[in-house]
Formats: C-alpha cells, sequence, structure tokens
C-alpha cells in the first residue's frame, strides 16, 4: 500500500491537484445545470398548460345516467350537507359540453402531479448540493 503524505502542521492529507475524478464532477455539475434548466422550463410550460386548462373551464363530478340517456353530475358532498346533483339532460351537446369539462379536469390533475414532482426533484437537487458545497464548514 503506498503511503501518503500529510501535512504535520494542519494534519491535512496532500492530494493531487489534478484529480481524474476533478473533470468528471465538473461535468457532471454541468449536466445537473442543464437538466434544471430543462425541467425549470419545462414546469413553466405546464403552468401555463394549465392556466388555459382552467380558463376553458375545469370542473370535478361523477356522472351517472338515468334509464340510459339522462345525464346527471354528482359532485363530492361536504361535511353537514347532501351531495349535490344537478341535472344535464339528454342533448347530446350539452351532454359532451360537461365530459370535455371533467376531461380537462383530469388533465388539469395529472399536469399538476407532474408539476409537483418537478418541484420535489428541485428541492431535492436544491438540499444535496447544498449539503455538498458545505460538508466541510
Amino acid at each position: 500500500m503506498a503511503k501518503q503524505a500529510i501535512d504535520v502542521k494542519t494534519k491535512e492529507l496532500e492530494l493531487p491537484t489534478a484529480w481524474p475524478e476533478k473533470e468528471q464532477l465538473k461535468k457532471l455539475l454541468f449536466e445537473i445545470g442543464c437538466m434544471l434548466d430543462n425541467l425549470e422550463r419545462e414546469r413553466s410550460d405546464l403552468l401555463a398548460r394549465m392556466a388555459e386548462l382552467e380558463a376553458e373551464g375545469i370542473e370535478f363530478f361523477g356522472v351517472t345516467y338515468k334509464d340510459g340517456k339522462y345525464m346527471y353530475k354528482l359532485y363530492p358532498s361536504t361535511v353537514g350537507e347532501e351531495r349535490k346533483r344537478v341535472y344535464v339532460g339528454a342533448d347530446p351537446a350539452a351532454i359532451d359540453t360537461e365530459l370535455k369539462k371533467l376531461e380537462r379536469f383530469n388533465t388539469h390533475a395529472g399536469l399538476l402531479r407532474t408539476v409537483q414532482d418537478y418541484e420535489r426533484k428541485l428541492q431535492s437537487c436544491h438540499y444535496y448540493s447544498r449539503q455538498a458545497v458545505f460538508w466541510r464548514r
């Protein structure tokens, strides 16, 4: 096993200044920076798409049909209140309009989950980067 030189005054290990890992670390940090930029760009795009969906109108409700053709919207119940039930009718255009609102809600919910996932990734990256930078203090 090779001996390593230790500075007697500071009790620190003398390491060569040209670490092969140093260049790999620089490359990795650059890649992380690029990935963070892409995540932020994608997050901004998703937030813009979510705002568009909200402007078009989103609504959460369940759907039921009476006699197979009369549509009713069922809203979630709240504490102390009965479940709200709204008659839509049998008009295909009205039914299609209401189902599109529900579809936009589901799309919005999926985008929201993706945005939250991106935010968790950004927080994790920030946390571990700070840990790496300040590990010696």
